[in-house]
């Protein structure tokens, strides 16, 4: 599988081709397809690569979910930069939500009280929804978890209930038939992606990760993709990029 914007472009056509109907997560009231496609990015260090994407799916029709990290060691909300971003995400018709790392919560009611208060700050400055996903997720988070006046992007709905798909750690899922089985039997999907992986021309393995150091940083990215993308850590590479 190559990661490049046409081959993501071939993929969105294929599945509007076979008839699926891009919602966004939390907007399927009123929807009768049969087929339906929750697609999903959670941002977790590339922010330089969710425009391209994104204008991939303009280009379709497609409008999608994107999540992005309130307390990230690689970007800021809150710079000029990121916050262009996300606000011309919502001008195409995109939807923004939180990407929360729930791992430093031991309860819901105590997750609830925080993402709402990290709303209430951002939204007076950023286009944000309120829907949540959870960076690398602990399994009592996949467990249809309600929050009180949020859509979760791992409740039933958009997860159990359909063939949830994913290109984490770089996985190669167009090659696997769990795709192309959902598709044939008709099933609804989530997809989602990570602009990290995504380029315009095809990178291998550690070309992906030398750029994204080069342009992003490198000691904030490799100490972060150490410590969260497993297949980066397997590698074991150091000093990819000195």
């Amino acid at each position: 599988m190559v990661f490049t914007y046409d081959t993501y472009k071939y993929l969105m056509s294929y599945l509007l081709k076979n008839d699926y109907e891009p919602i966004l997560i939390g907007k399927e009231k009123g929807s009768v397809s049969k087929k339906q496609l929750f697609l999903r990015h959670d941002v977790d260090t590339d922010y330089l690569g969710v425009l391209p994407l994104a204008n991939v799916e303009r280009g379709l029709g497609i409008f999608s979910t994107w999540y992005f990290l309130p307390d990230s060691s690689i970007y800021n909300l809150l710079c000029h930069e990121l916050g262009q971003i996300i606000i011309e995400l919502d001008s195409m018709g995109h939807q923004v939500g939180l990407h929360i790392d729930a791992s430093q919560y031991e309860s819901v009611e105590q997750l609830e009280a925080d993402i709402e208060r990290i709303y209430a700050f951002l939204n007076v400055r950023l286009p944000l929804s309120k829907t949540v996903s959870f960076h690398k997720p602990a399994s009592w988070l996949l467990n249809d978890i309600v929050i009180d006046g949020w859509t979760n992007a791992y409740e039933k709905t958009y997860y159990s209930n359909v063939v949830y798909v994913s290109d984490s750690n770089r996985r190669n899922f167009m090659d696997e038939d769990r795709l192309s089985n959902a598709v044939q039997q008709g099933k609804s999907l989530a997809l989602l992606t990570h602009p990290l992986w995504w380029h315009e021309r095809p990178e291998d393995f550690d070309e992906t990760f030398s750029e994204a150091c080069r342009c992003l940083g490198y000691d904030r990215i490799h100490n972060y993709l150490a410590n969260t993308a497993r297949s980066y850590a397997e590698k074991g590479i150091r000093g990819i990029v000195r």
